[in-house]
């Protein structure tokens, strides 16, 4: 029963990391490569969590400003600095006093559901694996 609920709690983790990975924005791809996967060290798991590690990941998921659909906050921050988006403006040509402009005018950034959508995609390869546990669960019982 144990192996059957490590047979859920991983495979379900790396495939919501690996279609959120697939999901995510990219421009250097620190985002998609900070996304990982930790399970619960118990006897029985109970848990499976899955997100990106980097300090904006949160606020590229739920948007930031005005339009920051995090639940409690989550994602919300500061808008932008000029500062901030140095990096970003510079390897796409912009300058980055404008772009910080622009995101100030508009109220914030929108969200890019990458792991929620990539949480809804893995769905049915998680039932899956929860089906699989079920049927090692009743060989056991049944043996």
């Amino acid at each position: 029963a144990i192996l059957g609920l490590l047979g859920v709690s991983v495979p379900g983790g790396i495939a919501v990391q690996k279609e959120s990975a697939r999901l995510a924005p990219v421009d250097e791809g620190r985002l998609r490569g900070s996304i990982n996967y930790d399970v619960d060290g118990g006897a029985i798991p109970e848990w499976a969590k899955i997100g990106p590690n980097v300090e904006y990941g949160a606020s590229v998921s739920y948007g930031i400003g005005d339009f920051n659909e995090g639940p409690g906050g989550l994602g919300q921050a500061p808008l932008p600095s000029a500062t901030q988006l140095e990096g970003w403006a510079r390897r796409h040509g912009m300058n980055a006093y404008a772009v910080a402009e622009i995101i100030r005018k508009r109220g914030g950034i929108r969200p890019n559901p990458y792991m929620r959508t990539g949480f809804a995609n893995a769905l049915d390869a998680i039932r899956g694996y929860v089906e699989q546990c079920g049927r090692d669960i009743a060989a056991v019982w049944n043996a």
